[in-house]
């Protein structure tokens, strides 16, 4: 007891609780376990373990599952692991203008009223070309062509495989696909792996995720569809279900583009449809040569796809929204990255009313409003870059699309999706707190995804504990804090960072297993270097990665707010939706 004692004294703390809440009904539809007596959660024997998801963060957690002797079936729906780093030219299908309801913004699933059933559909069935047909089902990434990563590999890397020496720091997306591969590998878990067979189903789109009536499994109704060879285009698709003790949530938070409500732009939308349409959609520069564009949205995405459209355009715009507070280090390292021969413009507040002949004119004879009163035009093309929310489909049952925002209204449910901007009701391993048996990645994949799969690894084998349903409510601190905000680099992250490792090994010690480490001193001090030069002069300093054991604990809570408050207003917002670092 004394060397756990002192390992969670030196080796590694705890971040204060930040907010208190009371225990909430579960959700009303949903079986759920009865809760523990005593003053942890109890699970019933675990066996079987779903992973959603074949990106970095499900791949890891299907390999921390499968070392600890589970029964894993790993799931995605693309063709081969990646997620959303699996590029292909190929793109999704067009994002509606506005926004489908969030329940569906993905896609609709497909749930047959007999299953299992085989059908192979031919070229043009229900007026349906196959292949739209697959893309609708597997939703190509989001990557384009000449996109390159705004993190060092220093803190973009998979625990076990290694990028080449010389890489470069802006990684592009064809390094990183083959690091998160060479993982999958490595891990036996990549398409083309013969003991693979029975543990991955590619080309699978998990259609819902439902509670058996007696509360103790979950069943995923599934989908997977092939494209046959040497058959003229035609598709095997298969239903099916199967049953698990456990499910990982690991599916792309980028799988529903978002489309901001603005006055006339569905109609726009309509008439242009070539010509209007959402960053996911986007692949070449070499599209746009010798036009006039213009992109709405200020983050990632629009900043990073107006540098490489700059020198094939004749001319472009960003419009972005100027907030009253200071903007976060997201937003202004976005901004700061902008070319200098775009035009900023404020936000636009209306696109003019067409009449019959609009289509025929073409959208460079249209005109649109801004905010400040101005009406301008003259555009060939223009690029929603304004992010995207969570949909997930598969999880209707947990859905409640009636809370806007970070709002906690008194509801008699514990939502997991509500508006799409972010996750709740989750512990901070990821666990759902009403079921713990189901829970989702939701940490950064490449420092705190080692920890986390290890952690749903530990405590599914009865390797580590988690706190009992009524303790994990009293510490959750709300919707309006979320793990994902934490700025990385800061005080509250590097907090976070060791309550995982303090965690893991403290479980270790007791119950058995190996002790992890924290993030290694040389990669912290490589970070620091590079986000002062590429991102922001100032971002962040070595001190940050050592000042917490020198800060009291009364005031982790007030750093780790204003970090969250910074991190809301440029990351994620209801109404523009979510980015993230690449």
């Amino acid at each position: 007891m004394r060397l756990q004692s002192l390992l969670t004294i030196f080796c590694l703390g705890v971040v204060e609780v930040i907010a208190s809440r009371q225990a909430q009904t579960p959700l009303a539809s949903v079986p759920q376990p009865p809760p523990s007596s005593g003053p942890y959660t109890e699970f019933l024997p675990i066996r079987r373990v779903a992973v959603i998801g074949a990106g970095p963060s499900g791949l890891q957690s299907a390999a921390a599952l499968l070392e600890h002797g589970f029964e894993v079936r790993l799931f995605d729906r693309r063709p081969k692991p990646g997620g959303n780093w699996f590029y292909t030219s190929v793109t999704p299908p067009p994002a509606a203008f506005p926004d489908r309801p969030i329940e569906f913004s993905a896609y609709t699933p497909d749930i047959p009223d007999v299953v299992p059933k085989i059908h192979i559909y031919e070229d043009g069935e229900d007026g349906i070309s196959n292949e739209w047909r697959l893309r609708e089902h597997w939703n190509p990434s989001p990557v384009w062509n000449d996109l390159h990563t705004n993190s060092a590999p220093v803190f973009t890397s998979l625990p076990d495989v290694k990028y080449p020496p010389d890489a470069e720091w802006a990684l592009s997306h064809q390094h990183i696909l083959r690091h998160v591969r060479q993982f999958a590998s490595y891990k036996g878990l990549n398409s083309n792996d013969e003991e693979s067979g029975n543990v991955t189903s590619y080309s699978t789109r998990v259609e819902r995720l439902r509670k058996s009536p007696d509360g103790k499994t979950w069943r995923l109704h599934l989908r997977k569809l092939e494209q046959l060879p040497y058959s003229s285009g035609r598709i095997r698709a298969e239903w099916w279900t199967e049953d698990f003790d456990a499910v990982v949530v690991s599916a792309a938070r980028f799988d529903a583009p978002h489309i901001p409500r603005i006055e006339g732009l569905a109609a726009w939308a309509r008439a242009f449809p070539r010509q209007i349409y959402h960053s996911f959609q986007y692949r070449e520069p070499e599209a746009l040569r010798g036009k006039n564009v213009l992109i709405v949205g200020g983050s990632i995405s629009a900043s990073e796809i107006a540098r490489a459209v700059a020198p094939y355009v004749k001319a472009f715009s960003i419009s972005l929204r100027y907030h009253e507070t200071y903007p976060s280090s997201f937003k202004r390292r976005s901004i700061n990255r902008l070319p200098a021969n775009i035009t900023k413009i404020p936000e636009v507040s209306a696109f003019s009313k067409l009449d019959a002949h609009s289509a025929d004119r073409g959208l460079s004879s249209a005109s649109l409003t801004l905010l400040n009163g101005s009406v301008i035009g003259g555009f060939d093309e223009i690029i929603f870059a304004t992010g995207y929310l969570r949909s997930h489909p598969f999880l209707v049952d947990f859905h409640n699309s009636s809370i806007i925002g970070r709002d906690e209204p008194e509801v008699k449910v514990a939502p997991i999706i509500t508006d799409g901007t972010h996750l709740r009701s989750l512990h901070w391993t990821g666990h759902y707190i009403n079921d713990p048996t189901l829970a989702f990645t939701n940490v950064r994949p490449w420092t705190l995804g080692r920890y986390q799969s290890l952690g749903f690894a530990k405590t599914w084998s009865g390797k580590a504990r988690l706190p009992s349903q009524e303790q994990m409510w009293a510490e959750y601190p709300g919707a309006k804090s979320s793990v994902t905000s934490h700025a990385f680099g800061s005080l509250a992250e590097e907090a976070q960072n060791r309550q995982w490792v303090a965690w893991l090994n403290n479980a270790s010690l007791e119950f058995g297993g190996r002790l992890v480490s924290p993030w290694p001193i040389e990669y912290r001090e490589a970070f620091v270097y590079y986000a002062n030069t590429a991102w922001e002069a100032g971002y962040t300093t070595s001190r940050n990665f050592t000042e917490y054991e020198n800060t009291p604990r009364d005031q982790w809570r007030a750093e780790t707010i204003a970090r969250i408050a910074l991190a809301d207003e440029g990351a994620c917002d209801w109404e523009w939706g979510c980015e993230e670092d690449w």
